[in-house]
This record gives structure tokens, C-alpha cells and sequence, in this order.
């Protein structure tokens, strides 16, 4: 019953330096593309807010850079 409790408590400190590693990255990017990561893929009522935005090309370029860009501040 111990090791399952330390078990669980090293999965939550894994979890949350996965989440404050994804965050610093996210921070880490211009804002223009950080609005596209977090809209695209993390906010789940925001399906074709780019419209307003861009056209679709540019904004499938954008996302392109954004998502290398995201890569790169991962240090993956």
C-alpha cells in the first residue's frame, strides 16, 4: 500500500514538470504564435477562430512555425 502511494506521488511530480515544462515553452514563444498553440490545441471551443484572423494558407504556415517553434523551446 506504501509503494503504491510513493508510486502515485512520483507520477504527480512527473506530471507537473511535464506541465511546467510545456508552460515555460509556451512562454518562451512570441505571442502570435503562442495565441495559435494554445487555441489550436488547447482550447476545445475554438474551431475556426484563425478565420478572422488569416487566410487559410497563412494560417496553416503560421501553425507550422508555431508548432517548430514550440519543438525548439522544448529542447526536443
Amino acid at each position: 500500500m506504501k509503494e503504491r502511494k510513493l508510486e502515485a506521488s512520483e507520477e504527480q511530480q512527473c506530471d507537473e514538470l511535464t506541465v511546467a515544462l510545456y508552460e515555460s515553452a509556451l512562454e518562451a514563444l512570441p505571442e502570435m504564435y503562442r495565441e495559435i498553440i494554445v487555441r489550436e490545441f488547447l482550447d476545445e471551443s475554438a474551431d475556426g477562430w484563425f478565420y478572422n484572423y488569416y487566410t487559410k494558407s497563412t494560417f496553416y504556415r503560421l501553425r507550422q512555425r508555431a508548432i517548430h517553434e514550440f519543438i525548439d523551446c522544448l529542447n526536443v
